[in-house]
């Protein structure tokens, strides 16, 4: 399908902090891909430079936020996907492995020094060693 994402993929996460969010996340995961968090809140260009740096051409919307990214749905290379065109997924227990350790786990941007945003890689492992840190520092019990 259209909406098919796979091992790999970069994937715009275009939502509010919500429920919707963290499924969002865990979904992009279970398939492989990565996500880009893009806040709702951003200019227009700012969310055109991303999606053309990163190459993401899957936004996943809410249906509040995707009335404001119209600008999108002229671009036919960008499939924007609000809640109500998703189908359920199915999210497969995870698995911990070097070689998933390895993979990017999301990819975000920042102001940049020279007027552009930047984007930095984070991967599996850098997330996995931050959780031990502060488990460590702060456990849970």
């Amino acid at each position: 399908s259209a909406h098919q994402v796979q091992a790999g993929m970069p994937v715009a996460l275009c939502l509010e902090r919500s429920v919707e969010m963290l499924v969002s996340i865990l979904a992009v995961h279970a398939v492989g891909a990565y996500y880009i968090p893009l806040d709702p809140g951003y200019p227009a260009e700012r969310i055109k430079y991303i999606l053309r740096d990163t190459g993401a051409r899957v936004v996943l919307s809410d249906a509040q936020t995707s009335i404001h990214l119209d600008y999108l749905q002229a671009d036919p290379a960008i499939t924007l996907i609000p809640p109500d065109a998703a189908t359920a997924v199915e999210v497969p227990g995870v698995e911990l492995s070097a070689a998933s350790l390895g993979r990017i786990a999301y990819m975000i941007y920042t102001s940049g020094s020279t007027g552009e945003p930047k984007g930095v890689v984070v991967e599996h492992a850098q997330v996995l060693n931050t959780l031990l840190a502060l488990q460590e520092s702060y456990p849970v019990k």
